[in-house]
């Protein structure tokens, strides 16, 4: 309802719309139906094949008939028909009748779900709705309704799905709640509200493509236009709405679905109507048919308004595109607008860019449009036809509409400028001439003036050749141009005066200097005039009205486009001050340094009501730009008058302003100077036009506003220039028409723009863009962000440091599509590349490429998402459990709330209850013993009972049953003579005997009694003794002897008055006597025998009859097969030993394992190794003790560590005392102490030993219960333990067996275990038993810790392994990664070690992250994979040599001018980080502004210092540092100027230039004197350049005195500094002197001390030589001395030489050579001063001055290399900052990978521990699907009974009455055979009655007959759907209908009941007679005579529309 109110109202909309006739709103034809005419297909039409039957899908009636020809809901549809009824073809869709279309029905196969219509319009239309009307079947479920212009191409319009999980499912976008509601034009939505199955018949369709759209009651958009036009529409079914589709889709039920049901699903459709109209744009109210369009197929065409064309009014009409054409709407007529042209021209066209311009003039004088008149006639042009062509013009007083406005140019041919057609040009109108011309006026060329170009200009002589004059007009200030010499201005030099001199340009003829000095920012002298053409900035559009600084603003009034107005009242009011200004848009701003010298203009007009109002003064223009703030105070207005304003943009007339401005004052900031203004003009952010000149104004009005600036793209011939704009030669680094920029890649440090320096960005190479305050880098690229673009970008990953463009790549998480990346973040990962780091909910894993618990799909698949499980699985899981669910398909796996199947959809097995509405499944009450399972009905609770066994629990056995037992209830078996009755004792099966009769049936006379009779058995008359029980003679019972037969004979025991006693059977090996106790019957066995008939060998004997003693290890035996110290065995010998055990005495290992112990329960102890090896044997270690400490850390925790703290908490010399009053509370659960870590981490050598520790209660008392007593974490996994204790000693020895999982409580492996000891985390021990205990110690805290033997003594750790480990592991258990490996997480168990990569630079890395350690051969890197910085090459060669020093151009420290080098793709050196002096690929070359050579040994690279006023630039010579001079100047540094010239303000001027010296120099040339040398001039220019300098610098200082009077004053103190230097200086010259003098003294002093030292030597020499002279004078006499005094003389001698061979004279050698030297240096230095004189003195000290000088410059240059070595070390301390970052990160890294490392050892232990899982189950569901076999197996027969008997009876066609007639007819019979033999089967009686009064009458009917024939096949199978039906495995309930129909059902039957009182009494005895049928043969053959009228009836059964009511909801 609500959407046809929608269609109405869009009705009545679109009417209002096309009714209207105001032109200024758009215009639309009346909407019709578009289906009537158009052309409908389809591909898919009942009946088209032959006759085919369909019913329809109506409400089931229970006593409908099924068949066909009597069933009036099911019809015959055939195209062939000649009855027209049932023919459904499509065209009865749009024909407007009530016939229909129809489709097959599925019943003709599955592939007419698909079915297409199609409707062929004829033409585009604009569409507005469409309705659909189903017939006689419900609407489409899923289907798509969709367009197209050309049939071929279609998109959809709408999606319509049956739920709104179909919507996303189906068509992958979301159903939409709001029906009416859209974001964008053009969007689709997919929609259930009408796939719903009611109505089943005539339900309908509306679909608005025009309701809820933005543009829709607006202007319509592109989109708009487009969505809603189509020619083409196609209805595209793809799903039938069916009861329950799921029924038709079970591959089970496909065999049983009857046809009658699929003829019922079926598409019909009554009626289509599509509501549209003729596509006319909003530019006609009606449309009729195009008379040129065939008859067959007629096209409707626009009436067009609005000065529209063509056939949809999609184009203006010629001459009407003044403005663009735009569709009409409900708000806008948008109607073409004429172009004026002036009456010259009738089309034209629209220009945007004219528009743009404001170039084109509408009809109604305004430059409002775009439109541009062509082929204009009568010599006019332009866009409006509003001027003349070339060589023509309109004269004065002659309009641009008049009917011949151009005449001809009459202009001298000689003078004139002709176009390239020869038209002279002239004047062309008043609106083109400039100031002093008129209309007419010749456009002469250069040199020629006048009217008619008819003379020559001034400063040309010669007409008509008009040659220029010597003298330039421009630069000189010769009164005629043509009268010489020339004399110039002062800024200009040449000849003729007409070049600027260098550091000046833009030589103009009003500037009275001739020419403007450079500014460029303080940074060059070096411009010229930018050769570019005037553009006007003019746009009043984007303008404010704000305050003075702009922080508050308004929007100004709009009256037209070329104006704007504001009232003065209402500004006040918002802006809160009486002073406002217009604030100019963006396209005034910015850098704006080409409107220097240019105009800006604009018209300012303010009303007033008052007369006599007069402005006040104010800032009439500011501006402000990179801090500065500028204005202009000059206007005084008259009111109610347009005031054009116009102002050259240069420093003239503006101030700074300041806080102390105050115009009305007279109060005035300073005046601006040149570089304030260029600042400004540099970055332009604010400009504003005073707006408030009087507060008596009422508004204000602001217009025609224009910015003159220069532009490149204005050089064409009528551009205008001006060449006041300069252009400089920039530094290197700098650029900008001022150097205000700088270069890409440069920043202005601290932003400074005069004399700034321009840096280098630091952005890694990805970006070139930097602040220039901060230096941060912008606008990183390549995926990066940070200060220098140092971090990828989040979903990036990688190293940008590196400085490449793929540094940053994308993350794949898992897929780099969108809609499958899943973490909006990554980060590198040394192992893996990367890892995604924000998973989004649902998303796990290293790459998000797997579902978290809880949620399943295959994120690694296009499209597919992880879905939570808990929808799927009815929220019958706990998604937070491990497990829940499969991952990837979703089965459930852990279903909770006792639910259970793959989508937890029914109650488990043992629970009964609704387990998806109610959820309230509960226990099965099942009795054990008497049911057959625990598995009860799922829905009843009802349990399946064991035979005989009765009760909803089957707890208790039928009448005549008794004992429930695994077998069921047995028969009591009572015999009907001896017995009461049939029922005996439930638990014994005792029956009740009559006197004298005994035995547990009753079958037999008591002991002394006999004669077995109904009415009991008779007393013996034996005194007391037994008799025989027929004759009642006396006789002794078996065995037995004595008077009275009493005693038992030998070998016999167990006396008994009535069976007598019983054989002994000794064993004759076995026992010592052959009689056995009486009592026990037990014989007297051997040692090694066993009782009671010492048949078998005794426990821990083998081999009967000998039984040899079994020699079993007790340790290494199973326990069960043991007792005591004995074991048994086999009769070989061979032991039950345990699993780890082998050898026939179970004394062995087995191989893996090791140390044989009692213990272990697997005997020996599994070698873990870390699960990289199972060799191992014990280790000879010993325990020793670890005690605690109590200076160690303690903490107290609960359970899970959740809250840690330390209240409460007291650790003592005694021990850890606990007081639980606090700290209870404080944890808020058990309280338990943390050990400290001194107990924690690696301890793999407590294995085996033990841990105790001593509690005690110092208040209250200790309390045990089932908590666990120690807590130990580690690995991701908790275990726990429970104490053994003796008194206050708690002990625990640290094996598996003594631990288990916290959560599961499953016992703990010892690999589990083994794998927390490596690295315990966490120790708990518990203090908190009872309420009792408020303060609790622990103390003697002690872990055993094995330690090697090695000669100590101590208790042997046997339990510690030592493992035989693979390469690359140590430790005993192999625990630890050897040298030269490392951990990778991929491996069994904490990861697998494997070597370490270095490319052959390292033996050593990082054992948990591979980190390569001491990287050799100048590498570093994680893999010592690159070259240090200064090396260069490829790393990964794995050589020595990899890394070579990079020469750039030398090796080494000196002469190596760049950090780092890479390797070119040639194969070569790259130096990559020259200095800034150097360049070129080896940085072999010096850079601009630099000479020298580099390549050389030693040689560097020095700053050119080329004197700026007379160089070029202060590049030079790079070889030898000459530098390029200016005209006039010479000298290798451009400082000295050429001969005639002279120094002047600027630099070198011709001597030639100047007025008095130039005319002398031209006159002394005339006279030509052969011999004048002018070059003896002197000294003139030197007196000339320093009268020049001292001027210049006069006047400069008087500016910077009263301009900047602090920073004179500070530089006069800097200049009194150096004077006072100066004249240290002269002292120091003066010291120097003196010093001199000293030196020379001291030079005679050093020659004296030579002298001294060489007679010294000298006498030496002569005392050696007398030495050895005296020597051999010994040696001659020799001969005559004795042997002692020879041998004293030897010793002397000896001794002499000894000496003189110790004297060394080295020292004072050198020292003599070295005091000669400076002697003789010292003399000569002297010797010059002395001869000096005072001229070459002064020259000296000069010369000293110079190199103190020299030394200062190398000072400073040091200065500045500190500084660079500063920065470098800034630098480097930056990177190290980042490389501790980057250490940060990898430690995080290392950390996040360990994490994940147990992750994964945590997934792959919950993988295994639920494929254990899965094989238990696996297990239990094979053995319970056995037991439901059989359940089904009885179930189904049980069943089938009950459903087919309830279905005839509910349908009334069971013939109940034939069959009690039947049965009345036998009655008879049956009563006698009855009576005949009741004696003969009375048990069987007995039990049949009560077991038929306790059974179902139609059940026990229908069993009787399926047990007289098995062949009822059919009925059985609708009974088995009947069940699965009634009870599926989903556990959805029965529908309400179902409900309904049962309850009807019942109704009637119990109607029938009561009607059929008799039968009912007939029936209950003919159930007794049923229950013997099976015995009585002549009654079976006419139970085959009813089973065939039953199974007659049951074949016209409709079984399908049976099982529609036993469906689940």
């Amino acid at each position: 309802m609500r959407g046809e109110l929608t269609l109405f109202i869009l009705f009545v909309c679109f009417n209002l719309i096309s009714s209207q006739q105001n032109d200024d709103v758009g215009l639309f034809p009346h909407i019709f139906n578009l289906a009537t005419n158009a052309k409908i297909t389809t591909n898919a039409t009942c009946g088209v094949n032959g006759s085919e039957t369909y019913c329809r899908l109506v409400e089931i009636i229970p006593d409908e008939q099924p068949t066909t020809t009597s069933n009036p809901q099911c019809l015959v549809c055939d195209s062939n028909s000649l009855d027209e009824k049932d023919r459904h073809v499509i065209s009865n869709a749009i024909d407007g009748t009530s016939s229909w279309w129809q489709s097959p029905s599925i019943s003709n196969g599955d592939q007419f779900h698909f079915v297409t219509i199609t409707l062929d319009l004829g033409q585009v239309f604009q569409i507005a709705y469409i309705i659909l009307k189903a017939a006689n079947s419900p609407r489409p479920g899923n289907w798509i309704l969709e367009r197209s212009i050309d049939g071929i191409v279609y998109k959809p319009w709408q999606y319509y799905a049956m739920s709104n999980e179909d919507c996303y499912n189906v068509y992958g976008i979301p159903a939409k709640n709001s029906m009416w509601h859209f974001e964008r034009d053009d969007e689709v939505m997919c929609t259930s509200y009408y796939s719903k199955l009611e109505p089943l018949e005539n339900g309908e369709i509306h679909t608005s493509l025009v309701n809820g759209r933005p543009s829709s009651l607006s202007s319509p958009s592109k989109e708009f236009l487009n969505f809603t036009t189509a020619r083409f529409i196609r209805f595209r079914f793809q799903r039938i709405r069916t009861l329950h589709g799921y029924l038709m889709s079970d591959p089970e039920l496909q065999g049983n679905i009857d046809s009658l049901v699929t003829r019922r699903y079926y598409y019909s459709i009554k009626d289509i109507s599509i509501g549209g109209q003729c596509m006319c744009l909003g530019h006609a109210r009606t449309c009729v048919q195009d008379p040129t369009s065939p008859a067959d197929n007629p096209i409707l065409r626009c009436i067009c308004e609005h000065n529209t064309c063509g056939s949809s009014c999609e184009q203006c009409c010629p001459g009407y595109h003044q403005q663009p054409w735009r569709p009409g709407s409900q708000i806008e007529g948008n109607r073409c607008e004429a172009c004026n042209c002036h009456g010259h021209s009738s089309s034209c066209y629209y220009s945007a860019e004219v528009a743009r311009k404001q170039e084109s003039l509408n009809m109604y004088g305004k430059y409002i449009g775009g439109g541009v008149c062509v082929n204009c006639r009568f010599n006019t042009a332009g866009n409006n036809c509003q001027t003349c062509k070339d060589g023509f013009y309109r004269p004065l007083g002659i309009e641009p509409d008049d009917p011949f406005p151009c005449t001809r140019c009459q202009c001298n041919p000689v003078g004139t400028t002709v176009t390239f057609d020869y038209m002279m040009m002239c004047i062309k109108s008043d609106r083109d001439m400039p100031t002093g011309k008129n209309p007419g006026d010749c456009i002469c060329k250069e040199g020629f003036t006048g009217a008619k170009c008819d003379r020559c200009a001034f400063g040309y002589r010669g007409f008509p050749n008009c040659q220029p004059c010597p003298c330039s007009t421009l630069g000189s200030i010769n009164s005629d141009p043509c009268d010489e010499p020339c004399l110039c201005k002062p800024n200009v030099i040449g000849s003729q005066c007409n070049e600027c001199k260098p550091g000046y340009f833009n030589l103009q003829q009003h500037n009275p200097m001739g020419c403007t000095k450079c500014f460029c920012f303080g940074l060059t002298t070096v411009c010229e005039s930018l050769p570019w053409g005037i553009r006007k900035i003019k746009t009043m559009s984007g303008w404010l009205v704000t305050n003075f600084d702009g922080s508050s603003s308004i929007l100004p009034q709009k009256e037209v486009i070329t104006e704007l107005a504001i009232e003065h009242t209402a500004v006040v009011e918002r802006l809160q001050t009486p002073e406002y200004y217009w604030s100019a848009p963006t396209e005034f701003l910015g850098r704006k340094l080409t409107a220097f010298g240019g105009k800006f203009e604009y018209t300012i007009l303010f009303e007033t009501s008052r007369p006599g109002v007069k402005s006040v003064p104010g800032m009439d223009i500011i501006m402000m730009g990179n801090g500065i703030i500028l204005y202009r105070s000059f206007l005084s207005i008259t009111p109610d008058q347009n005031e054009l304003v116009s102002v050259q943009m240069t420093e003239e007339g503006w101030n700074v302003y300041n806080r102390n401005v105050d115009i009305r004052s007279q109060r005035h900031g300073r005046k601006a100077t040149q570089s304030e203004f260029m600042s400004v003009l540099a970055g332009l952010t604010r400009l504003q036009i005073r707006a408030s000149y009087s507060n008596a104004a009422t508004f204000t009005r602001l217009k025609d506003v224009s910015l003159d600036v220069v532009s490149e793209d204005a050089t064409d011939s009528e551009a205008e220039y001006y060449t006041s704009v300069e252009r400089c030669m920039c530094p290197p680094t700098f650029e900008g028409l001022s150097c205000e920029e700088c270069e890409v890649g440069y920043r202005r440090v601290g932003g400074l723009l005069l004399q700034g320096e321009c840096e280098s960005c630091d952005c890694n190479g990805h970006t070139l863009n930097c602040d220039d305050i901060t230096g941060e880098c912008l606008t990183c690229l390549h995926n990066t962000y940070g200060p220098t673009c140092e971090y990828c970008l989040p979903g990036y990953y990688g190293n940008p440091l590196i400085g490449k463009a793929d540094d940053c790549k994308r993350c794949a998480c898992p897929l780099l599509e969108s809609k499958n990346n899943f973490s909006p973040t990554c980060e590198i990962d040394v192992n893996y590349g990367y890892i995604c780091t924000q998973c989004e909910e649902g998303y796990e894993g290293r790459r998000c490429d797997r579902c978290a618990n809880g949620y399943f799909g295959d994120p690694t698949k296009s499209g597919d998402t992880c879905k939570p499980c808990q929808t799927i699985c009815n929220n019958n899981i706990d998604p937070s459990v491990p497990g829940s669910c499969d991952r990837v398909v979703g089965k459930c796996l852990k279903c909770i709330y006792n639910t259970a199947g793959n989508r937890c959809e029914r109650c488990a097995d043992g629970y009964y209850g609704d387990a998806v509405r109610n959820r309230n499944c509960q226990a099965c009450q099942c009795d054990v013993v008497g049911s057959i399972s625990h598995i009860c009905n799922r829905f009843t609770g009802a349990c399946l009972c064991k035979p005989f066994v009765t009760g909803p629990n089957c707890d208790s056995c039928q009448p005549g049953f008794f004992n429930v037992s695994n077998t069921g209830c047995l028969s009591c078996q009572c015999n009907n003579i001896g017995s009461v009755h049939s029922r005996c004792d439930g638990v014994t099966g005792q029956c009740f005997c009559k006197p004298g009769v005994s035995g547990i049936h009753c079958d037999q006379c008591d002991a002394g009694f006999y004669s077995f009779t109904s009415n009991g058995c008779l007393a013996c008359d034996c005194g007391g003794g037994s008799c025989n029980p027929v004759t009642g003679d006396c006789q002794c019972p078996l065995n037995t002897e004595g008077i009275r037969c009493d005693k038992c004979l030998p070998d016999t025991w167990g006396y008994n008055p009535i069976t007598g006693c019983k054989t002994c059977n000794c064993s004759n090996v076995g026992s010592s006597h052959s009689q056995c106790d009486l009592n026990t019957g037990d014989c007297k066995c051997d040692g090694r025998f066993m009782r009671p008939f010492c048949d078998k060998c005794k426990l821990g004997y083998r081999d009967f009859p000998t039984c040899r003693k079994c020699k079993c290890d007790l340790a290494g035996s199973e326990p069960s097969s043991c007792r005591g110290n004995k074991c048994s065995c086999e009769n070989d010998g061979q032991c039950l030993c345990k699993s780890n055990v082998k050898g026939k005495m179970c004394y062995k290992c087995r191989k893996g394992s090791f140390s044989l112990q009692e213990v272990i329960p697997s005997g020996c102890v599994s070698c873990w190794c870390s699960r990289v090896t199972s060799e191992c044997q014990a280790a000879d270690y010993i325990f020793k003790k670890l005690t605690s400490n109590p200076d160690w850390m303690f903490v107290l925790s609960n359970m899970e560590r959740s809250i840690i703290t330390e209240v409460g908490l007291n650790v003592m010399i005694e021990g850890v005392v606990v007081d639980l009053r606090f700290a209870g509370p404080a944890v808020g659960s058990h309280v338990y102490v943390n050990l400290p870590k001194q107990f924690l981490g690696k301890k793999l050598a407590s294995y085996g030993g033990k841990f105790s520790y001593v509690i005690k209660a110092m208040s209250g008392y200790v309390l045990d219960d089932e908590e666990p007593d120690i807590v130990v974490m580690g690995q991701d996994k908790v275990l726990t333990a429970v104490t053994q204790h003796s008194g206050s000693l708690r002990t625990l020895e640290l094996l598996e067996m003594n631990f288990v999982h916290s959560e599961s409580e499953e016992l703990v492996s010892r690999s589990e275990l083994m794998e927390v000891f490596n690295e315990i985390e966490a120790i708990l021990v518990r203090v908190s038993y009872s309420d009792k205990a408020m303060v609790v110690s622990v103390s003697e805290i002690e872990l055993d810790i094995g330690e090697s033997r090695r000669g100590q003594s101590g208790v042997g750790a046997l339990s510690i392994e030592q493992c035989m480990c693979p390469p690359g592991y140590e430790g005993l258990s192999c625990e630890r990664c050897s040298a030269g490996y490392h951990y990778i997480s991929q491996g069994p168990f904490a990861g697998q070690c494997e070597t370490c990569t270095c490319n052959g630079h390292s033996n050593t890395c990082n054992t948990t992250t591979g980190i390569c350690l001491d990287c050799q051969h100048n590498t570093y890197g994680p893999r010592c994979e690159s070259c240090s910085t200064g090396y260069y090459g490829d790393a990964t060669q794995g050589t020595s040599r990899d890394c070579q020093q990079c020469a750039c151009p030398q090796s080494g420290i000196i002469g190596n001018f760049s950090p780092t080098c890479t390797l070119a793709d040639d194969g070569e050196l790259s130096c990559t980080d020259c200095d800034l002096r150097y360049t070129g690929r080896y940085c072999h070359r010096c850079a601009d502004g630099y000479y020298g050579d580099p390549t050389t040994g030693t040689g560097r690279c020095f700053p050119c210092e080329c004197d700026k006023l007379g160089s070029v630039s202060n590049t030079c010579d790079k070889v030898t540092g000459h530098c390029t001079c200016l005209a006039g100047v010479m000298g290798p540094l451009c400082d000295q100027c050429e001969p005639l010239y002279g120094l002047e303000e600027g630099g070198c001027v011709s001597c030639y230039d100047n007025n008095c010296t130039g005319r002398l120099l031209y006159m002394i040339d005339s006279l030509k004197t052969p011999n004048f040398n002018v070059t003896a001039v002197a000294p003139w220019p030197t007196l000339a350049k320093l009268e020049n300098e001292t001027i210049e610098l006069k006047q400069k200082y008087e500016a910077a005195k009263a301009t900047k009077p602090i920073e004179v004053r500070r530089l006069d103190k800097q200049l009194k500094d150096l004077k006072k230097q100066a004249k240290r200086q002269e002292r120091e010259s003066v010291n120097l002197k003196r010093s001199a003098k000293d030196f020379s003294g001291n030079a005679n002093e050093t020659r004296q001390d030579a002298v001294t030292l060489e007679n010294y030597i000298n006498s030496l020499s002569r005392l050696v030589q007398d030495t050895i002279e005296y020597v051999r004078n010994q040696i001659e006499n020799f001969a005559t001395k004795p042997v002692q005094e020879g041998q004293l003389i030897i010793d002397e001698a000896k001794r002499i030489i000894a000496e003189i061979e110790a004297k060394d004279f080295s020292n004072q050698e050198l020292l003599s050579d070295q005091e000669l030297v400076l002697s003789q240096d010292v003399l000569r230095r002297a010797q010059e001063l002395l001869d000096l004189s005072a001229d070459d003195l002064n020259t000296l000290i000069m010369s000293i001055l110079q190199s103190i000088n020299d030394v200062n410059n190398k000072y400073v240059e040091i200065i500045d290399w500190s500084t660079q070595a500063n920065n470098a070390s800034e630098s480097a301390h930056l990177l190290n900052l980042r490389s501790l970052a980057n250490k940060q990160q990898v430690e995080i890294h290392t950390q996040s990978a360990k994490m994940l490392a147990k992750d994964a050892e945590k997934n792959l232990r919950e993988a295994q521990e639920l494929l254990v899982d899965a094989n238990r189950f696996l297990n239990i569901g094979l053995a319970n699907s056995q037991i439901l076999q059989a359940d089904y197996n009885n179930l189904t027969t049980q069943v089938d009974i009950l459903s087919e008997a309830t279905g005839l009876l509910a349908r009334g066609v069971l013939p109940l009455q034939a069959i009690v007639d039947t049965a009345g007819r036998h009655s008879a019979d049956l009563l006698a055979i009855s009576n005949s033999i009741i004696e003969l089967f009375g048990p069987t009686r007995n039990y049949a009655e009560d077991a038929l009064r306790a059974a179902n009458a139609y059940s026990d009917i229908v069993r009787a007959v399926r047990e007289a024939d098995n062949a009822s096949k059919i009925a059985r199978r609708a009974a088995d759907e009947a069940y699965r039906t009634s009870y599926p495995n989903s556990g959805a309930s029965l529908p309400d209908r179902a409900e309904l129909a049962i309850t009807r059902s019942n109704d009637q039957l119990t109607a029938a009941n009561r009607a059929k009182g008799r039968s009912e009494a007939l029936r209950s005895r003919l159930n007794d007679v049923i229950s013997k049928m099976a015995l009585i043969q002549p009654l079976l053959v006419e139970g085959h005579t009813e089973l065939d009228v039953i199974l007659g009836l049951l074949g016209s059964f409709d079984t399908v529309v049976f099982l529609s009511f036993f469906r689940p909801w």
